[in-house]
């Protein structure tokens, strides 16, 4: 992701119930636009012995946010 045009931040999380989830952010539209259909062809082509649905993408735009530490998993 972070080679894309636009590429500003990315965050995966796992949820309480197990699901997988991701949050790209990106300089505009067009670039999250493109990162994400990308980003779901990568997931469909890598990770379909995982998948029990079909992965499920939705687009926004940030309405406000704080930038802050860089949390990191297990260091």
């Amino acid at each position: 992701m972070r080679d894309l045009p636009g590429f500003v931040d990315y965050y995966a999380t796992k949820f309480d119930d197990g699901d997988l989830g991701s949050v790209s952010i990106f300089a505009n539209k067009e670039n999250a636009d493109s990162a994400a259909d990308r980003a779901l062809g990568w997931v469909k082509n890598n990770s379909a012995d995982h998948l029990t649905e079909e992965p499920l993408v939705r687009r926004g735009d940030i309405l406000f946010g704080t930038a802050g530490k860089s949390l990191a998993v297990g260091g």
